[in-house]
């Protein structure tokens, strides 16, 4: 499957497929195989969700301060269960098919 280069002009709503993007390290993009995260992570939409989430945390500046949210949104590591995690360059590899899997 492919996905759009961009972003609609307007969404009523977002959810995405498989490992939601909270669920990792910002710098890191988490899936169960290579191939789930080929076809379940848009990079445009995890980038929107980050904007969203850094205009939340700025309004409410507790979020990032309390322990139990600040170790669930922000984590510093991918949590083990996670077969495959990647860079933002490696998972464009991947899904421009330059690569079978890291």
């Amino acid at each position: 499957r492919e996905f759009p280069a961009t972003l609609p002009q307007q969404m009523d709503m977002y959810y995405s497929v498989g490992v939601q993007p909270w669920q990792c390290p910002r710098d890191l993009y988490c899936a169960e195989t290579a191939q789930e995260a080929k076809t379940n992570i848009w990079l445009p939409l995890h980038d929107l969700w980050w904007t969203h989430f850094d205009q939340m945390i700025h309004e409410w500046t507790w979020i990032a301060q309390h322990r139990k949210f600040k170790d669930y949104c922000l984590p510093k590591r991918p949590p083990k269960h996670f077969g495959f995690n990647a860079t933002r360059a490696n998972l464009q590899a991947l899904q421009q098919n330059s690569v079978k899997e890291f």
